[in-house]
């Protein structure tokens, strides 16, 4: 029974999750409608609709991968690659929509100059607006996310039937509430600006003029969307809290709940509106037209603190001239000018461009453009295999697939066979010496300048020469034990040197004691007896 339960409120936990990410990404479009729509009605030149298309994809990715980056050490190299990727993604896909809505010529036309210019022409001010725009977006879906699953259910925590919470800290629905109405109110704000004609203000004595606007509007239907996306987000927080104490109360709870609850917010929201747009309700000022004249109120008593504050400056500074009976000085006419001999011009001599400079310019810019996003994408890939996995279900991914083994092996090549190049380079200027066998570089160093532990290793791999050169060689399978015990057999007579000589070595190859002088000398002895039973031996 309970692993029913758990199932049951595990299913409807990830539906909910569905339904809320949906609604986040719906909530945001219609932010991004509303800020677009009252900045086009403030500058007939700026047409961002985008902005809605923004806030919805950049909300259902931060929804989509929270989890996993929560998962991570803050400020670890996993961390900062995977925040790194999504960014670059995030950014690239944010120019590519910016200037698609200018056109697909106006991309054509502008790719060309990011080689020519590349911070000028990518990072401008309208690209600029998005990008912040989608910071905000980002950090409140954040928010938003983090408070549903403090109301969500834990697996772990309800297989273990513990569940624990702070008594003296804000509920998470109740603070869930507050910074969605918040972020609501700054759209209201946004809109009801939209009404005010800023110029006439600024330009006039008239005072604020207001435009007469429909309430649909300079913003107005995009924040109505955005209220009714989080009415209908706040009832699925109102669900979820429900179903987590159903679960507590072993209450069965239906596979169906979570989308049946959803639909019926929706239906019942939509009939409020239905009602509210039938009712006689057209008041001789709307609440926009209100806010637009608290506004004005708020502007002009404003504007009479920054008049009387500069009276009171202008009073002050006068002072000393009415103490001592003087006018204030007017103001004095400036004498004319000089009229100075401008400069020739300077004759620039124009220099053509080298063909070849500019074309290694533009591979070069091009190669780590190409670069980055390339590995931004892999990177993102890598860390979310189920996108893989539906992206391998849809047609034509076998070629592109093939495609891309293709080349990652025409680079592996290309890599193994520089670092080849490499290597065989490093290993001529720089040959690499085994410090085991010293016998080659002490005729360049010189025996003194050995270390003691160098030097008995110098000792040893003389043994093996001269048992080589005496028809003795050691086998490449046999361990210095074994080999000494097949020296002993052929020259018993120094059978105790030998084995010293042996253990010598093994101590200063395979363990960290120290090896001092007097080892050394001790060893050199045990080689010129052996060396005086070879040359015997030898004649």
């Amino acid at each position: 029974m309970k692993q029913a339960y758990l199932e049951a409120s595990h299913f409807n936990e990830q539906r909910h999750r569905l339904i809320s990410a949906f609604l986040i990404g719906l909530m945001m479009a219609a932010a991004g409608l509303s800020i677009s729509q009252a900045g086009r009605q403030i500058s007939s030149t700026w047409q961002a609709d985008y902005l809605a298309v923004i806030g919805f994809l950049i909300a259902i990715e931060r929804f989509y991968t929270l989890r996993a980056i929560k998962k991570m050490s803050t400020l670890s190299r996993e961390w900062v690659v995977a925040l790194s990727t999504q960014w670059i993604i995030n950014l690239l896909v944010i120019k590519l929509m910016v200037l698609l809505s200018a056109g697909f010529e106006v991309l054509v036309a502008e790719i060309p100059r990011w080689q020519r210019a590349f911070p000028q022409s990518f990072f401008n001010a309208e690209y600029l607006a998005a990008v912040i725009f989608a910071l905000i977006i980002w950090f409140f879906t954040g928010a938003l996310v983090e408070l549903l699953d403090a109301m969500g259910l834990n697996a772990a925590l309800i297989a273990r039937e513990v569940i624990t919470a702070e008594r003296d800290a804000t509920p998470p629905r109740q603070r869930l509430m507050a910074i969605v109405f918040g972020f609501g109110a700054v759209l209201m704000f946004f809109t009801a600006m939209a009404r005010v004609d800023l110029r006439a203000l600024f330009e006039s004595n008239l005072g604020i003029v207001h435009h007469n606007l429909s309430p649909l509007a300079a913003g107005g239907a995009g924040t109505l969307l955005y209220f009714m996306f989080a009415l209908a987000l706040l009832s699925q927080g109102n669900y979820i809290t429900l179903n987590t104490r159903w679960f507590l109360q072993r209450v069965p709870v239906s596979r169906a709940m979570a989308s049946r609850w959803a639909i019926y917010s929706l239906a019942f929201l939509l009939l409020l509106i239905l009602i509210a747009s039938i009712l006689p309700t057209s008041y001789s000022l709307g609440f926009l037209s209100v806010m637009g004249y608290l506004l004005d109120l708020l502007i002009s008593f404003f504007m009479l603190l920054v008049g009387i504050i500069m009276a009171v400056l202008g009073f002050i500074i006068s002072l000393p001239f009415l103490l001592f009976n003087r006018d204030v000085p007017a103001d004095l006419p400036q004498a004319p000018r000089p009229t100075l001999m401008a400069p020739p011009p300077e004759l620039v001599t124009p220099t053509a461009p080298i063909p070849w400079l500019e074309l290694l310019k533009s591979v070069i810019f091009w190669a780590i453009f190409i670069l980055v996003v390339g590995y931004s994408i892999v990177q993102y890939l890598r860390q979310h295999e189920e996108v893989m996995a539906a992206l391998r279900k849809f047609p034509g991914w076998k070629i592109i697939s093939a495609f891309w083994d293709w080349i990652s092996s025409l680079f592996g090549n290309l890599n193994r066979g520089m670092n080849r190049v490499i290597a065989a380079g490093k290993a001529r200027l720089r040959p690499q010496v085994d410090p085991t066998n010293v016998s080659g570089f002490s005729r360049l160093l010189g025996l003194r300048r050995l270390s003691p532990r160098q030097k008995v290793y110098f000792y040893y791999h003389a043994l093996l020469r001269r048992g080589d050169e005496s028809g003795l060689p050691r086998a490449s399978s046999q361990t210095p034990q074994e080999y000494a015990q097949t020296l002993e057999s052929s020259l018993p007579t120094i059978e105790t040197d030998i084995q010293a000589l042996t253990e010598s070595f093994n101590e200063a190859r395979y363990s960290p004691h120290p090896v001092d002088d007097q080892k050394a000398n001790t060893v050199k002895a045990y080689w010129e007896h052996i060396r005086q039973v070879f040359r015997g031996r030898r004649g």
